[in-house]
């Protein structure tokens, strides 16, 4: 196998941790390499991997990938100055870093943290389906009704 195959095989692979012989394969012959998928495959099989090192890559491409639609959002409390608790909603968009919502409140009802989630993300479909509630122990859950 040439050095010139041999270095975009691991190139394609550490760029694209999830794919496999099949697709790198087919990338390779898109490019004009005439290589047979087994030895894509045997050569994929000899590549020294650390696991971790795998595990930390793939998580980093599906959040490259997919940073444009991740929204991060914290329900946390906070005392004042009087000892009371204040109880905040922070959302966050991924993509650009972009804070979509913030809100505090003494009393958080069921019906607040909806109307946050309305703010925060514009999407009447998907709010109006979701019903969410509020367990004891301030575990927020979302169950489609």
């Amino acid at each position: 196998m040439a050095q010139e195959v041999r270095h975009f095989i691991r190139l394609m692979k550490r760029e694209n941790p999830s794919w496999g012989a099949p697709r790198i394969h087919g990338e390779l012959l898109l490019l004009g390499f005439d290589i047979s998928e087994p030895t894509v495959s045997r050569y994929l099989q000899r590549l020294k991997r650390n696991p971790e090192e795998s595990k930390a890559a793939q998580w980093l491409a599906f959040l490259n990938n997919h940073r444009e639609a991740i929204a991060a959002f914290d329900f946390f409390t906070v005392p004042n100055l009087y000892f009371r608790t204040l109880y905040c909603f922070f959302v966050i968009e991924h993509g650009r870093r972009r804070i979509l919502q913030f809100n505090v409140t003494f009393h958080p009802t069921t019906d607040w943290i909806v109307q946050q989630l309305r703010e925060a993300f514009p999407l009447p479909v998907l709010i109006d389906t979701c019903c969410l509630t509020m367990t004891l122990s301030s575990e927020m859950t979302c169950s489609t009704s």
